[in-house]
């Protein structure tokens, strides 16, 4: 029935096979993009060169000569401003075959039980990353070493990923929020592995595209205008269509509302103390550099309860 149909009808039978064609052109297209990109990130992960960065331990001083920890920890601040600013890949080559400009730091608990500072780079970003290093700490000492392995080829390995608990658009906690230096934390449970322990957490980054400031100030905007956090953030997150009968409803209530009502809910709405301060965090958020972050943790130990204990 629905042959013969389609046999009488020409038009509609080439309409149906160009359908089913680009369905499995785009289908085919995203299994060889994926595998691009995958190939990518391998090839480029080698050729990575990889940098030890050791600092001189700072003297004890007294207090009035002593720096502020907030003063350190703004230079590093100020540093990754610097890094974040490297202009992204775009274009139809890293769409489809994958961006191969990101970077890796790495604080790895060595076997010994020394705690040291890796960075891997791209060779056409060494230089830079180098010379922005010098120029926030002019005592570090930069040394290309051969790709290095921390873990006991005997031992038990074990990883995870860190993923955020809200969504991307919030800020973190900073050093500004904590009040103290998050990697003292970080470098004291290194510091507590056993003998022929080791762990590496891994940050693997490379600079976002600007579209992501957008997302954050469009948010804002929107709590600001009186929509809810948990509404501004499903109106980001719905589907195309699902933002193209919003619009459609939209249009429709504004033009069966008067002027003067849209005057009144403007000036009757306030944001409440929570909703101002996540329009505060959300706008400095976008004003800060933006990164497209893994951040890895792995840790080998003697067997599997000892990795454990670690997460």
């Amino acid at each position: 029935m629905i042959i013969e149909f389609l046999l009488n009808n020409p038009y509609i039978l080439l309409s149906c096979i160009a359908l089913i064609f680009i369905v499995v052109f785009v289908v085919l297209f995203g299994i060889f993009s994926r595998s691009m990109k995958k190939a990518t990130g391998v090839a480029s992960s080698v050729k990575l060169k990889t940098l030890l960065i050791t600092v001189p331990k700072q003297k004890d001083k007294d207090d009035s000569q002593a720096v502020k920890i907030e003063e350190l920890l703004a230079e590093a601040e100020s540093w990754y401003a610097n890094i974040g600013g490297i202009k992204s890949q775009k274009g139809i080559k890293s769409d489809v075959v994958g961006r191969d400009d990101h970077f890796c730091f790495e604080i790895v608990r060595e076997k010994d039980g020394l705690i040291s500072f890796y960075i891997s780079v791209p060779s056409n970003l060494e230089e830079f990353i180098e010379q922005q290093i010098h120029a926030k700490y002019p005592a570090a000492q930069i040394t290309e070493v051969a790709d290095f392995n921390a873990f006991d080829p005997g031992g038990y390995i074990s990883g995870a990923t860190l993923t955020l608990k809200k969504h991307q658009v919030f800020p973190i906690n900073t050093y500004k929020t904590i009040g103290s230096d998050p990697l003292d934390a970080i470098t004291n449970s290194l510091s507590k592995l056993g003998e022929g322990e080791s762990a590496t957490i891994q940050f693997v980054l490379r600079s976002a595209r600007p579209d992501w400031h957008k997302v954050g100030s469009k948010i804002a905007s929107d709590i600001q205008q009186g929509k809810s956090v948990s509404s501004a953030l499903s109106k980001h997150n719905a589907s195309l269509i699902s933002k193209i009968f919003d619009f459609v409803l939209d249009i429709f209530a504004t033009s069966n509302r008067s002027d003067g009502d849209s005057q009144i809910d403007k000036k009757d709405h306030r944001l409440s103390p929570m909703e101002e301060e996540t329009v505060k965090a959300l706008e400095q958020k976008v004003s800060k550099a933006g990164f497209d972050v893994n951040i890895r943790i792995i840790v080998c130990g003697k067997d599997k309860t000892c990795c454990a204990l670690f997460y």
